[in-house]
This record gives structure tokens, C-alpha cells and sequence, in this order.
């Protein structure tokens, strides 16, 4: 991209992965993955705090299968599709990309084809990833990057699917984007980010449906996010979506290979019994993100990497209801405190190509250990279709929701002219 502009380079990536089969056929996976954890959320945790009630709109509100104002659904959805954190995850761009830009695609496109929405997501996916790149992890050390490049994501694909002006909503979303590290901590609060990221992006996209903005402030704006171009142009050439991961644990992505580590050394050790100390080695990004020492809440409980190791070890496996009970389990809790949790400077270099974690369990006189270079789904290349419409029928069931599991097999063998909406079997609008 020498000689052009920044905005210029962003959108040669966005066009060129949203002509790419291959970012297509990752954007299935992606699409169908985010509406069901989204859908299950609704069911699981109720009705998200960025609904008002409205009836009526031209979108839709996943889980609660009402329809509902543009605005409201790309926030609820939002909200929703953050609120299990079984969301997926772009390491290379430090964003939890689908998040943001499905309920944007939702909020507009429901009358649009199968075909335009895959391609939107892809270009959704690309602006989210590279800008989030440009950050890098000392951007992402202070701000909560979904919040931020997110809102880039939520506004090409929004625009993308509204045929507007796509590098103009993306410079608009980027001088309106925020969202600082210090309130998402809270669990409970961090599924605001993914809604204002989505609402931001879809606002972007409406209001330059008409009109051009200079490349110039996507420049301005990035410099004062001392966001580094340079990062953009070192970027693999292959489409970012490529690069996406899928969580099959409902924490903080940033503990998984933890988790992972934990559970192949519970297989070995045969229970909780006779732990007498367990030694827990992860990259700088888990041990900050995920330090919370003494959970109170579901939502605290999925970022603190010490009741996640002490939970997988007491159970055996990690799901939603395993979260959720340790909170009440002694036993949980005195193996948390035979946790020590280290940082390993090999393992902080190491991502995002890896996310390297290491557990070593004391127990019975013995020591059995455990080390995870990549989590399950960390690359979703290695994930399947099949993968991700069997996560979400496990989510239907969970949620109580047949629709969920239906929804998931209409979108994966659907052709690319069916319209979305017709897809998740929402009556057009008379």
C-alpha cells in the first residue's frame, strides 16, 4: 500500500476478502456460529439491558426470534452475542470480531441474500481485523479493541449490505469507536462493548449512505489511537477470517489453552482428591485479562484464570453450568487456593501465532504435566461446518431453544440466493 492512503489500504484488504472463497466458506462457519451463542444467550440469560420493548422494526432480535428498530437489535444482538463469551475470537486483531459484525448484518440485511451477507461478513471481519491489528497488544493492553475497530467491522458490513459508501462509514465508525479497559473487566459489563461496537457501526453505515468522506480522517483518527500503519502492510495478504477462532469453553478466550491443559492432566491425576498444588504458566494477555483472584459472579468467574483451572480439575469438563457451579463448590474453592498462576515471557512473544499454557499438577506424590500450544479451534480452518452447527445444537439444547439447532443446519446447507431472513424463518414484512 505504499503511496496510498491509509483508508486506501484497509480497502483493498475489505475488497479483496470479500471476494475470496475461501473467506466465504469461513463466513458461513462464522455467521451460523454467532446467531446460535447469540440465540442461546436470549434463553440463558434473559432479555439483554439494551432492549426497550420496542415492537415492530425491520430486524430482528435473535433468541427471542421478535422483530425489533435497527438500532435496538444491533445493540441487543450485540450484547447477546458476548454475553456466554463462547463468541469467537481474531487473535490477529485482538477483536471478538462475529460479535460486532453479525447484529450489524442482522440489523440491516435481513432482506438481503445469503450470498451479499457471507461476502459482508468477510468485509466486516477484514476492517475489523486490520485496524485492530494496527493496534497491536500495547493497544490492547489499554483499550478494549471489540469496542474499538469493532465498530469499523460492524460499519463495512453494514454498508457493504446498504450499498453505501464502505470506506466512508468505516472512517466515520473509527472517529465515534470507543472503549477503554477499565470498565469491561466486570464480566457483567463487557457485553456493552460488542453492543455500542455494533449500534456505532450500523449508526456509521446509515448516516454515509449518501455522502463521501476523505480518506484523510480515518488518518487523523488513527493517529490518535497511535495506531501503526506499518503493522498493516506486514500483514499476511490472506483474508483475516482465516485466522478466526471458535471457543468450545465459555471464558475468556485467553484462558483456553489453560483450561485445555487442565482438563488432559484431570484425565491423568483421576479427580480432585489428593491435589496438593497446581503450577500455571500462561502468556501476559491471559494473566491480565483473565486475573480476577476472587470471583463473585458468572461473569467475573469466566475471567479469572484461577477458578477456571480449579473448576476443570474439580469437574472434569468446563460448560456453562460447570461456570456456574463452582461458584457454590467448596471444593472449587480450596483447590483455587493451591493455584499459582506465573508469566512466561517465551509464551507472551508466542502469540497470536500460539497461546501457549503449561499446567503442572502435585498430586498423590506425583506430577503430571501438561502443555497446549493452541486451544481447541483456535485456527478455524480446523474447525469444520460440522463443528459448528454441533456447538450450536448443544446451545439449543442448553437454552431450551429447538429453533437454535434448526436455524443452525437451515444456514449451513442454504444456497446463496435464499434472503437471511428466510433463512432464520422470519416472516417478511407486509
Amino acid at each position: 500500500m505504499s503511496g496510498s492512503s491509509l483508508l486506501e489500504g484497509v480497502m483493498e484488504r475489505v475488497e479483496r476478502a470479500s471476494r475470496d472463497p475461501r473467506a466465504l466458506e469461513e463466513a458461513r462457519k462464522a455467521l451460523i456460529d454467532t446467531i446460535a451463542v447469540a440465540a442461546a444467550a436470549y434463553g440463558l440469560a434473559g432479555p439483554p439491558p439494551t432492549m426497550h420493548g420496542e415492537s415492530g422494526g425491520r430486524s430482528l432480535v435473535l433468541g427471542s426470534w421478535k422483530r425489533a428498530g435497527t438500532l435496538e437489535a444491533a445493540a441487543a444482538n450485540g450484547f447477546l452475542a458476548h454475553a456466554l463469551e463462547l463468541d469467537d475470537w481474531l487473535a490477529r486483531g485482538y477483536v471478538h470480531a462475529g460479535a460486532v459484525v453479525v447484529p450489524a448484518i442482522i440489523a440491516v440485511g435481513l432482506d438481503a441474500s445469503l450470498g451479499e451477507v457471507l461476502r459482508a461478513v468477510a468485509a466486516g471481519y477484514e476492517a475489523a481485523g486490520a485496524i485492530g491489528a494496527m493496534g497491536g497488544r500495547g493497544y490492547y493492553a489499554v483499550w478494549h479493541t471489540t469496542a474499538t475497530a469493532g465498530s469499523a467491522g460492524a460499519a463495512a458490513s453494514a454498508s457493504l449490505l446498504l450499498e453505501g459508501h464502505v470506506e466512508s462509514a468505516i472512517a466515520v465508525a473509527v472517529n465515534y469507536m470507543g472503549g477503554l479497559w477499565n470498565v469491561p473487566r466486570r464480566g457483567d459489563i463487557k457485553p456493552h462493548s460488542t453492543a455500542h461496537a455494533a449500534a456505532t457501526g450500523v449508526l456509521a453505515a446509515l448516516s454515509t449512505r449518501g455522502m463521501k468522506v476523505e480518506s484523510r480522517v480515518l488518518e487523523e483518527a488513527c493517529e490518535l489511537h497511535y495506531f501503526d500503519r506499518c503493522m498493516l502492510e506486514v500483514l499476511p495478504r490472506d483474508p483475516m477470517i482465516l485466522y478466526n477462532g471458535y471457543k468450545f469453553y465459555p471464558a475468556c478466550r485467553h484462558t483456553h489453552s489453560a483450561i485445555h491443559a487442565a482438563l488432559r492432566a484431570r484425565e491423568k491425576v483421576g479427580g480432585p482428591e489428593g491435589v496438593e498444588r497446581v503450577e500455571v504458566v500462561v502468556g501476559e494477555e491471559a494473566a491480565r485479562v483473565a486475573g480476577i483472584a476472587s470471583p463473585r459472579t458468572v461473569g467475573e468467574a469466566r475471567f479469572s484464570l484461577r477458578y477456571l483451572i480449579a473448576a476443570s480439575l474439580a469437574y472434569g469438563r468446563l460448560g456453562l453450568g460447570e461456570v456456574e457451579r463452582g461458584l457454590r463448590d467448596p471444593v472449587v474453592k480450596r483447590l483455587m487456593e493451591k493455584i499459582v498462576v506465573s508469566v512466561s515471557d517465551e509464551y507472551t512473544e508466542a502469540y497470536p501465532e500460539r497461546q501457549p499454557a503449561m499446567v503442572r499438577v502435585h498430586a498423590g506424590g506425583s506430577v503430571v504435566e501438561e502443555v497446549v500450544e493452541e486451544p481447541p479451534g483456535y485456527r478455524g480452518v480446523n474447525v469444520s461446518l460440522e463443528d459448528i452447527v454441533g456447538k450450536a445444537r448443544s446451545l439449543a439444547r442448553e437454552a431450551g431453544d429447538p429453533r437454535i439447532a434448526r436455524v443452525a443446519e437451515d444456514l449451513a446447507r442454504a444456497g446463496e440466493s435464499a434472503s437471511l431472513g428466510e433463512v432464520l424463518g422470519v416472516e417478511p414484512r407486509r
